[in-house]
């Protein structure tokens, strides 16, 4: 295979692909900002005024609270250039004039060609509704975020709580909109023979019925059904329409789960073989040793909806006896509890301590993003029996001497380091292996070396980088990891995202890169429940 370019190293070739990467993002910012300028052309003294006939050109506003007035044919001029039709072309003229008028620090940052202007968008648009004021919260927050140093959907999660932050009442009023808007009906389109159902629920509700389809999809499974997945669960969901074979069902995999014996769970050791698919994300199967204590498990695992009582077609339980038989204590009648008929899950919201003392703020649910308190007391504490603990101690997590990771060190690096630390990974569920920054070596004698200091979650494809390929890593301090790709660039990852060290060619050669980490004088105070 030949280069196709003039330089023929590969450390070559990715200089090249960093500095045209580098004037792409810089001529993107500029074409940002050319944006801006042409709507303040054509702003509202730009109209022709005298007798103006009906359908005529005025000048209105794009963007949010403060923002000027935009002629509304600068649209189809603006659009042309860019190749875009008008209403694309408006929405972007709208989030320039929304940076420059309500976000001056990302402004300046445009400015500078320091940022990812998709990013900078996203700011514009999520903050559109909010007052100058909350904007500018806002702003403040994700100024440094906007230069990439997250991923995408990692950025997303982090703007969203900032936004719902901002004008918590405002958040609470989205909110309760949106629960009105619930539904779930059959798609009127089919193709060939194949239909759709969707349906829009709380998120409580949603999981619930996926972990539901899901284990059924397993009984099916374990009872003799060899299609793949996917199909199963399309079985499992048809199953769910008749409540009294789900029940059936469901007994039957019981009883069959009675007669068998555990199978092992895999280790964390990184395997040579391929990945399945080429994506970042970890692997399906579970890799976590198991635990004896049960707050400490893995935060994807569900719960079996078997652990649910289920009711037999010859009687009811004591808690459906009465909405069956009427109520004759002359209570009036309050629903069916809806926390014994779905199925049990389990929803980690991280809420801080401040939150449930004032009574408002924003908690963040894992792996569905960020909500308000007010959400979860309308949404899901009607709906779900819930339990609220104490975060566990990170400090208290004593060392172990064995290469097996403890349930409670899972847990603690989770909450630590919520997301893959290779540089820019995606990946913020629990399911990803636990590995040991620097190697565990049984032959050295040394005690304590399976300890939260030497700890980095990562995804299957993600380990096998660093246990094969010519990448490493140094952790020198809790939850700060510092990578050397294979071509001798280095990548501080933290909590604040990903930055890589650059240096121009001309230095190179003399002067080598350094990157220096300091301790703050932060200190957490926290206090374990008693």
């Amino acid at each position: 295979m030949d280069a196709t370019t003039a330089v023929d190293t590969g450390e070559g070739i990715l200089d090249a692909v960093g500095a045209v990467y580098a004037r792409t993002v810089a001529d993107s910012a500029r074409l940002f900002r050319l944006a801006y300028d042409f709507a303040c052309v054509n702003n509202e003294d730009a109209v022709q005024h005298g007798g103006v006939l009906p359908g005529a050109e005025r000048a209105r506003r794009i963007g949010g609270a403060g923002t000027p007035a935009v002629l509304e044919f600068a649209a189809a001029d603006f659009g042309v250039r860019m190749q875009l039709g008008m209403a694309a072309a408006e929405h972007y003229l709208a989030d320039a004039v929304d940076v420059w008028h309500r976000l001056p620090l990302i402004a300046a940052r445009v400015d500078a060609g320091e940022v990812k202007v998709p990013l900078v968008r996203q700011v514009a648009q999520q903050t559109r509704h909010l007052s100058v004021e909350a904007a500018g919260f806002v702003d403040a927050e994700m100024v440094e975020s906007v230069d990439g140093r997250l991923p995408y959907t990692r950025f997303v999660d982090v703007l969203a709580g900032k936004v719902k932050a901002a004008d918590p009442e405002i958040a609470q009023q989205r909110e309760r909109a949106a629960a009105q808007r619930q539904f779930a009906r059959k798609s009127r389109s089919s193709v060939e023979g194949m239909g759709t159902f969707v349906a829009r629920a709380p998120v409580a509700w949603v999981v619930g019925f996926d972990a539901s389809v899901d284990y059924l999809a397993q009984a099916l499974q374990a009872l003799g059904d060899t299609d793949d997945l996917e199909v199963r669960r399309v079985k499992a969901f048809a199953v769910l329409a008749n409540p009294m074979q789900a029940v059936e069902l469901l007994a039957a995999f019981a009883a069959r789960r009675a007669q068998t014996t555990d199978e092992p769970l895999p280790t964390d050791e990184p395997t040579d073989e391929p990945a399945d698919e080429a994506t970042d994300e970890p692997s399906d199967e579970p890799s976590d040793e198991p635990s004896d204590e049960p707050s400490d498990e893995v935060v994807s695992e569900v719960e079996e909806p078997t652990k649910v009582e289920l009711f037999r077609p010859s009687g009811f339980p004591a808690w459906l006896r009465d909405l069956v038989a009427g109520h004759p204590t002359g209570k009036a009648y309050a629903g069916p509890r809806w926390d014994r008929l779905l199925p049990r899950v389990q929803l980690f919201v991280h809420v801080a301590r401040e939150t449930l003392q004032t009574g408002s703020g924003v908690t963040r649910w894992e792996g569905h993003g960020p909500l308000t308190l007010d959400y979860l007391r309308r949404q899901v504490a009607p709906f779900q029996h819930c339990i609220v603990r104490e975060v566990i101690d990170l400090a208290g997590q004593e060392p172990v001497d064995a290469y097996e990771i403890p349930g409670r060190h899972r847990r603690a690096v989770h909450l630590r380091t919520p997301a893959d630390c290779f540089p820019f990974a995606t990946s913020t569920t629990g399911a990803v292996e636990i590995d040991h920054t620097v190697a565990y070596d049984p032959a050295s004698g040394v005690g304590g070396q399976s300890c939260l200091d030497n700890y980095g979650p990562l995804g299957k494809r993600h380990h096998r980088v660093k246990t094969h390929g010519r990448w490493s890593v140094q952790q020198p301090f809790p939850g700060v990891y510092v990578w050397r790709d294979g071509y001798g660039r280095f990548h501080l990852v933290d909590h604040t995202g990903t930055r890589t060290a650059t240096r121009s060619p001309a230095r190179q050669a003399v002067r080598p890169v350094v990157i220096e980490i300091y301790r703050t004088g932060i200190a957490i105070d926290y206090v374990p429940a008693a």
